[in-house]
């Protein structure tokens, strides 16, 4: 039986997430996106949505994200098209670790607001 070697050949690609808003907005809803770095630390930026426009929304997240001057932020560049954020790693190989999360003002559980992750 052939013994099976890995090559480590596989061309390295950019990874692209994509945060996706929508659902029933209330103005000081909370839209949280938390990265964690190599060395597993974790960095939480807190969006408070100034809008009930799902699209106003997006942008508004996108463009605190992009704001950021920091590492892990920076490993992305973040971009928004309608209701859609996307993160694309600024590195081939290099992961992007995000966890998101949405709640009402003062943290109580969501309503009506979504907020989805792929990657």
């Amino acid at each position: 039986m052939a013994k099976r070697q890995y090559l480590a050949t596989a061309t390295q690609v950019k990874q692209i997430s994509t945060l996706t808003v929508g659902g029933v907005i209330e103005v000081g809803d909370e839209f949280k996106v938390t990265l964690t770095d190599e060395g597993m630390t974790s960095y939480l930026r807190t969006i408070v949505a100034s809008s009930t426009v799902v699209n106003t929304v997006a942008a508004q997240i996108q463009a605190d994200l992009a704001a950021q001057t920091t590492e892990p932020w920076t490993h992305a560049t973040w971009t928004v098209a309608a209701a859609v954020i996307t993160g694309t790693a600024t590195i081939a190989g290099r992961p992007i670790n995000i966890v998101i999360s949405t709640n009402e003002s003062g943290g109580g559980a969501a309503d009506g607001q979504t907020f989805v992750l792929a990657t």
